[in-house]
């Protein structure tokens, strides 16, 4: 019924997937059976198959996706060229153990039966959790970076009991960076005709930095990064299909009228790089950096970026429907 409003309305449906894990196809399929019965426009947000369990149903998620478009269905995705998200630890629990929210989690996690089951549930994911890298959250700043292994290292503990520790001691209020994605489907995602490019990130400066938190270098490089990487060194799409997975096509996706192209009647919303030298240089250790090879910035016809340099008017507004 609300999706039948949204049809109503012209609008686009956006979906973050029920699951990423080996039960992809199924969450895929939910989406793809409404599209089809309802006639919407829909878009999948930030699509991945998370844990080496799941890395082999991600080419038939795009068969999937492939054979719905090719029947109709206005369905699309988008990814970020990443191998890790930056994931709410919680979200590594069993589903039973996180339901009722934050407090009830913290309580099941002090109580030595569900906690044991917990750990019993959590068992095959050893080496997954060790990897994890704290970014920020409710903890003690010198364990920004510090990884679930290192931790478990220093208190003479198991991974597992380590996560379990840091969600208690935050109060449930912490996030990690987590290794689970597959570097080949990311490259098979952004072939996909039906891929748009996005950061799934947040705006940071420079001057947003604070002692020790970490953010995910997603939001300072995933457009270069997908640029200097991906097309320049890997030439994965042609230059011309790259500029449009990350303007025309999204613009296009959600209905964003007079955007995304460089044409007549269009709002001057302009990126000048150099093709030989743009790069993404923010990392998982030290993500406050500005890429390099942009010159200039221009946004609805003002200069905001000049030779590389901010500039202090502000050009941008909210855009409504």
């Amino acid at each position: 019924r609300l999706l039948k409003i949204v049809q109503k309305k012209n609008r686009v449906w956006t979906v973050h997937l029920r699951n990423e894990d080996r039960d992809i196809l199924p969450a895929l399929n939910e989406i793809v059976t409404l599209a089809r019965e309802v006639g919407i426009r829909s878009h999948i947000s930030h699509i991945k198959a998370l844990g080496k369990d799941a890395w082999g149903e991600f080419p038939k998620s795009l068969e999937m996706l492939n054979a719905a478009k090719e029947s109709g269905v206005n369905v699309n995705f988008d990814l970020y060229p990443y191998d890790r998200t930056a994931t709410v630890l919680y979200l590594l629990l069993p589903e039973w153990a996180t339901a009722g929210g934050r407090l009830e989690v913290l309580k099941r996690l002090g109580d030595r039966v569900a906690r044991k089951k917990i750990k019993e549930e959590l068992a095959g994911k050893a080496e997954e959790i060790s990897k994890i890298v704290l970014a920020y959250g409710d903890i003690d700043r010198t364990l920004f970076g510090k990884s679930i292994g290192d931790i478990a290292s220093n208190q003479k503990s198991s991974p597992i009991e380590a996560l379990l520790d840091v969600i208690i001691v935050s109060g449930d209020r912490v996030v990690g960076f987590m290794p689970s994605i597959d570097e080949a489907n990311i490259r098979r995602g952004i072939e996909s005709e039906m891929s748009i490019v996005a950061s799934d990130g947040a705006g940071y400066g420079i001057r947003d930095r604070k002692e020790g938190m970490l953010v995910h270098p997603r939001s300072f490089g995933a457009f270069p990064k997908f640029l200097g990487r991906y097309v320049r060194e890997s030439r994965l799409v042609s230059w011309e299909t790259a500029v449009r997975k990350i303007s025309s096509y999204p613009a296009e996706t959600i209905g964003m009228s007079k955007r995304g192209r460089i044409a007549k009647g269009y709002m001057a919303d302009i990126v000048i790089f150099d093709p030989k030298k743009i790069v993404d240089r923010a990392n998982f250790q030290d993500p406050f950096q500005y890429a390099e090879g942009i010159e200039y910035v221009i946004v609805n016809g003002g200069i905001a970026l000049r030779k590389g340099k901010f500039q202090k008017a502000r050009y941008g507004r909210v855009l409504h429907a």
